[in-house]
């Protein structure tokens, strides 16, 4: 086969039946023919052509390896003809396609096909035409002056005729239709009965000699049609054809399908291959070329070079049915074959060959040991290959009858183990030291676990509800362990057990864990893998090499390396989703992949294609804007870098950063902090690993740029007393001053504040901001009540806003909305989105989505440490537009991999509940872009893991917000909605003047906070003026639109 890589050794991978951050696309599809029928063959002096269920394959080397040369889906309704050196295809629903050089190439001649469907062969080429057949009529089509085709003989309507055209003896054409052969010597303008009686489902000529396959047999004629003879009789017969001197048939007996030949012009006839049993394929069709004969099948294509004594599979595999033993597949490696569902290969997947040439019934289980391969049939007798898979002997050892048994080989150990599936209870483990030849019960017994491994000496078995069990005397004893699993489903037989020989890991749809102290304790590293709806997800198969994990998870194939919990979906050019049940295995640096239906091809990638590079530098404060970091330039903590490929960092206290990245031809980038930074240098070409890849930040001066944010830190209930965090920020280059007011609405009552207000003005609290030196931040905490026989689900709102003294870089943060619904019983443990839904037109304008993730320790004794870990679904999610706006206490914040992002409290001391009730809450609050592009009805969900100390994780509820046109009055109200409206002053007691940055006017509405209409005004131009002194106090949101439809809008704070 053609590869671009370097050759590998000789594999073997089994397909065994058991019941059980975007990177570059670097996947290639094996280039022969896949898991299909293939059900016409040409040979064109030594040129083959070949039919598939998705296309036509040509191969220039006797058949040894095939390459698509058309990608069309074959498999509903297909007819291939051929004349000289033209091959003409007609597909279904796709159109009539001409190869004028023996496949190699194709042209589309007709796409105005009529409806109804075209069966294989039914399809005839003369000197002016090109006739085809469907259910209805046979249409022509004029090779001389192309076309629309047109019928020249009709059936009636929808009749199902079983038709077959074929061309004979120059341009006469016959047709079988139900039970009568038509014959035409005008290349269709007329039409002469010639056989009349069973119904007929084929007919090949050769000279004066016609056969015609019917529902009774063959029927044979030696003087073109003039009279009949039944040669063949017994059984319906299909696909009769001519090669090199014989006759072939398919027969449909009643005991099954048949393959028949006769070397004596039918007279006689045998069955074709005692090797190639029915079990193994079905043949359609036949071809040979001097030695080689070459079948399609519904195996795909079936080669033999010494007389059909022996026979190659040259595909990717067999046809598999999907629903068979629970439509798994699980590929693995057996020594130096790739065995994969009876068919073989030695050469990484080139060629295929039947290993089971002289053992019949071999079944699951396969397995390698010491360079022998070990099969079970279906009597349950052991068979033994001595190194080649062709060649089968039994080795005389006779398990127990219709229990299951599974081979397991283990460095030096070799087990056997049974399972009762139907009867349940202790079943017998034997154990050989002979390489097979002796197998002596250990004495110990299984439970009919659901999974059972070895690794080194141990063996482990999964017990669903009742964990995982470790025996080091096989099975004699078992001993309970697992500490950490709790995260798997306990009870269900869905959890898999897996050994890459130097970890053990436990998986299910919920987690990944794994553990390197031969199972006494297990982590979770699938804390940052997100499925297709962005939840956190296990995987459905996981396969390891020791240093890399790979695992399929909801149709998509992810990435770890290291077990450091950093997942890279590694999909990119897969024809997801078919790879749900796939087989999956890593061997000699490649990942090879087969998928879960038996029409697609094999897969396999490169591990050194996914260069998963580590980079590394600092980032600094480059004071000078030199590029260079000089003697007391700071180092930066919390600068996001980025590899083009989609992986993220954080720079540490020290300035320092690591990041993981697949490497081809990627760059490397700091996110600016500020639109007015300047970064040094702008970014870095990178290929490999490598270090000293630093950035400088600078900050021109004075700049002033304010920020203010509002957060509860915990739920507003009636009755009770709450803490509102107002943060404040000098992200700007100057020292600045000014003012911050606070107004909380109505039902909200002002308890108290610390530090205390500067002032109160009627509803409105105010601070005098005293110098707030650049970079510096504070906060004000400040207590609320929520009146007793407050309705649930009132809505309750807090503004907040920030005022210097001079001029600001960026208003938009200026100011601050809260809003949230009254609740009853809640979990304090919680994470919010600011949004339920947002529509497409928002997201295009930039709209941010905000969270916050809540904490509180209930336990009994301080945490010293508070941990949350979140996934950002980079797939929806705009990680590069990540940005913390405010949390309880100072943490440490660490972005990585594709969207995986931590935030630290160490030390916190966060007191008990039952202490310290006020002061046992903790929170972090953070916004992010959704990706532009995001459709109609797509979700963006997210849930956080909080952990205390070294605890278990407490996993949060899952926020979802939808992608819809409308949005509700209370994600109006939450939304920080493009604040592209400058409103000032604002908080204002009457007069307002709205700058709306636009030349055309527009409508202009003012909603209040239960998103009725107070006040509309058409014709609406910028810095316009807006009176509000007829409104009462409180909270409204303004929405500009022009006549183009562009939307702006803003929020401003009427008082008294």
């Amino acid at each position: 086969m053609i590869n671009q890589y370097s050759a590998l050794r000789p594999i073997v991978f089994a397909l065994t039946l058991f019941s059980a951050q975007l990177l570059p696309a670097q996947w290639e599809s094996v280039p022969v023919p896949g898991d299909e029928d293939i059900s016409n063959i040409l040979n064109m002096g030594g040129i083959w052509v070949a039919q598939g269920e998705t296309g036509y394959y040509r191969s220039t080397n006797d058949g040894l390896s095939w390459s698509k040369t058309l990608d069309i889906n074959t498999s509903y309704a297909t007819a291939t003809a051929q004349s000289g050196n033209d091959v003409f295809a007609i597909a279904y629903g796709q159109g009539l396609y001409r190869s004028s050089n023996q496949g190699m190439t194709w042209d589309l001649l007709s796409s105005e096909l009529p409806s109804g469907l075209v069966y294989p062969d039914g399809l005839a080429v003369t000197d002016n035409y090109i006739l085809f057949e469907t259910f209805s009529a046979v249409y022509r089509y004029d090779k001389t002056a192309p076309g629309t085709p047109i019928p020249v003989l009709s059936f009636g309507q929808f009749y199902y005729p079983n038709t077959l055209i074929m061309q004979v003896q120059g341009n006469e054409v016959w047709v079988a239709v139900k039970d009568s052969l038509l014959r035409s010597t005008d290349e269709g303008d007329t039409w002469n009965l010639v056989y009349e009686g069973h119904r007929a489902n084929g007919i090949a000529i050769h000279g004066d000699t016609i056969m015609l396959c019917t529902d009774a047999g063959i029927q044979r004629s030696v003087n073109n049609g003039a009279t009949w003879s039944l040669v063949y009789s017994g059984s319906q017969t299909y696909g009769v054809f001519w090669q090199s001197g014989q006759w072939f048939f398919r027969a449909y007996p009643s005991n099954g399908s048949s393959f028949l030949y006769s070397s004596n012009g039918g007279n006689t006839w045998q069955t074709f291959s005692n090797t190639l049993d029915d079990a193994y394929a079905t043949v359609f069709m036949l071809a040979k070329n001097g030695g080689t004969t070459i079948l399609g099948t519904s195996l795909g294509i079936v080669r033999s070079t010494d007389g059909g004594n022996y026979w190659e599979l040259r595909n990717t595999g067999i046809a598999f049915d999907p629903s068979s033993f629970f439509g798994e597949k699980r590929l693995y490696v057996l020594g130096d074959y790739l065995e994969l569902a009876g068919s073989a290969s030695e050469d990484d997947g080139a060629t295929w060959f039947r290993p089971f040439t002289d053992a019949n019934n071999l079944g699951y289980p396969y397995t390698a040991h010491n360079g022998n391969f070990f099969a079970v049939d279906y009597d349950q007798k052991l068979y033994r290959s001595m190194g080649d898979l062709r060649h089968w002997q039994a080795s005389g050892v006779q398990f127990t009858a219709g229990i299951s048994h599974k081979l397991v080989s283990e460095g030096a150990n070799f087990y056997m183990f049974e399972y009762d599936g139907w009867n349940g209870g202790p079943t017998t483990i034997y154990k050989s030291t002979d390489n097979g030849l002796h197998w002596i019960p250990t004495g110990g017994t299984t439970s009919s676990a659901f999974e059972t491994v070895a690794k080194g000496d141990y063996l482990f078995e999964w017990r669903g509800y009742l964990g995982l069990f470790r025996s080091q005397n096989g099975g004699i004893t078992w001993q309970s362990v697992g500490a950490g699993l709790s995260s798997l489903a306990q009870g269900s037989g869905d959890v898999y057990i897996y050994s890459d020989g130097v970890h053990l890991f436990a998986y299910d749809y919920n987690a990944i864990m794994v553990s390197s102290n031969n199972g006494l304790t297990f982590t979770k590293i699938s804390n940052h893998l997100l499925n297709s709806f962005g939840y956190p997800t296990g995987a459905d198969y996981l396969v390891s090499d020791g240093n890399v994990v790979v695992a399929i998870a909801d149709d998509n194939i992810f990435l770890s390396q290291g077990l450091n919990d950093q997942w890279f979906d590694i999909s990119a050019n897969l024809p997801l989703p078919y790879f749900y049940n796939a087989g999956l295995i890593i061997h000699n640096g490649y990942i090879l992949l087969d998928a879960e239906y038996s029409n697609m091809p094999l897969w396999k990638r490169s591990l050194a294609s996914i260069n998963l590079a580590q980079l590394g530098g600092k980032v600094w404060r480059d004071d000078n804007n030199n590029g260079q970091q000089d003697l007391g330039e700071l180092p930066y903590a919390g600068a996001i870098l980025q590899a083009g490929s989609g992986s993220f960092a954080t720079s540490g206290i020290d300035g320092d950063y690591t990041l993981f990245a697949d490497l081809n031809h990627d760059t490397l980038r700091v996110k600016k902090p500020a639109p007015w930074v300047i970064a040094n240098p702008e970014f870095y070409n990178v290929s490999t690993s490598t270090t000293g890849k630093d950035f400088g930040l600078y900050f021109p001066p004075d700049i002033t740029d304010l920020r203010v944010d509002l957060t509860n830190e915990t739920v507003f209930r009636p009755g009770f007393k709450e803490n509102i965090y107002l943060s404040y920020n000098n992200v700007g280059t100057a020292d600045a001053d000014g003012k911050i007011y606070f107004v909380p609405n109505a039902p909200l009552e002002f308890q108290a504040a610390f530090p205390s207000p500067d002032g109160i003005n009627g509803d409105t609290l105010f601070w005098n901001l005293q110098t707030l030196s650049a970079f510096s931040d504070g906060k004000i905490v400040i207590s609320v009540r929520v009146p007793v026989g407050t309705p649930m689900s009132s809505l309750v709102t807090a503004y907040a806003r920030i005022n210097p003294a001079q001029t600001d870089a960026n208003v938009v943060d200026n100011q601050s909305f809260l809003s949230e619904r009254v609740v009853g019983s809640y979990d304090p443990n919680d994470k919010r989105c600011n949004a339920s839904s947002i529509t497409p037109e928002q997201i295009a304008a930039g709209e941010t989505l905000t969270y916050t993730i809540r904490f509180q320790n209930t336990g009994t004794y301080p945490a010293e440490i508070v941990r949350l870990a979140d996934t950002l679904d980079f797939q929806r999610l705009d990680v590069a537009t990540f940005q913390v706006l405010a949390s309880s206490r100072p943490c440490q914040t660490t972005l990585r991999g594709s969207g995986a992002v931590e935030f630290l409290f160490d030390p916190i001391d966060l007191p008990p509940s039952d202490f310290n009730e006020p002061a046992s809450h903790g929170f972090v609050k953070y916004s992010i872009r959704p990706k532009p592009g995001l459709a109609l009805g797509q979700q963006i969900r997210n849930t956080a893991h909080i952990y205390f100390d070294f605890n278990a994780d407490i996993v949060t509820n899952t926020t979802v917000t939808g992608v819809a046109e409308t949005v509700g009055t209370h994600d109006v109200w939450q939304r920080h909605q493009g604040q592209a409206l400058i409103i000032s002053p604002n908080p204002s007691a009457g007069i307002v003047q709205i700058q709306t940055d636009e030349k055309s006017p527009g409508v202009l509405r003012v909603f209040n906070a239960l998103g009725a209409i107070v006040l509309e005004s058409t014709d609406f131009s910028d810095f316009e003026k807006l009176d509000l002194t007829a409104l009462p106090s409180g909270q409204y949101l303004l929405e500009w639109r022009s006549e183009m439809g562009w939307r702006k809008m803003g929020k401003l704070v009427k008082i008294k």
